[in-house]
């Protein structure tokens, strides 16, 4: 386990049922990059008939909720 500390990453996604759009919003994780943050949401939601990628970009401002900083708002 490493100290390093990750970016916090927004990824803008599409779900889809049946070939129409179900929703549309916003994921966020942390990752080392773009390309990472992209990576970790396909390999969660492998079904790309289901789901679509659409923008992925660092987070710019964000809140801790909590002393522990696991609560976030962004």
């Amino acid at each position: 386990m490493t100290n390093e500390k990750k970016c916090l990453y927004a990824v803008a996604v599409e779900r889809y049922r049946r070939g129409s759009l179900v929703a549309a919003g916003i994921r966020y994780m942390h990752a080392d990059s773009i390309a990472h943050a992209k990576n970790q949401y396909c390999y969660a939601h492998p079904n790309r008939r289901t789901h679509r990628v659409i923008s992925v970009g660092p987070v710019i401002g964000y809140y801790v909720d909590d002393k522990d900083g696991k609560e976030l708002s962004v």
